[in-house]
């Protein structure tokens, strides 16, 4: 399980929101916000779970209109984490909100944006 003091790190979900993903790093949600679809990331992003989040995002986001992900729970992400973000952002799959400073950080040393 995850780390951390809220209810979200210690695996439980509000009562409208579906499980989509769960490692011992990262937890993935989903939600319809004001008729959107969304997906809300908490905890770690790195190579051992980056390529399983790629495939459900692409799910998610296969699910009808431009897909929101809120980022704000991430409290890392690396470099293929940034990757598998980036790409569904260039083909348009989704948008990222809520982004948190430190992958601001590391977007702006690799001089990209979200």
């Amino acid at each position: 399980m995850l780390k951390g003091d809220s209810p979200l790190l210690r695996g439980e979900a509000p009562a409208d929101d579906r499980v989509l993903y769960v490692d011992g790093l990262l937890r993935v949600t989903s939600a319809e916000r004001s008729g959107v679809p969304s997906v809300a990331l908490v905890g770690e992003i790195d190579r051992t779970n980056s390529p399983a989040l790629a495939r459900v995002l692409r799910e998610a986001a296969g699910f009808g209109g431009r897909l929101v992900i809120d980022a704000a729970r991430l409290s890392f992400v690396d470099v293929s984490g940034v990757r598998v973000l980036l790409g569904l952002v260039r083909e348009g799959a989704a948008t990222v909100s809520e982004v948190p400073a430190q992958l601001r950080r590391l977007l702006a040393m690799l001089h990209q944006t979200l």
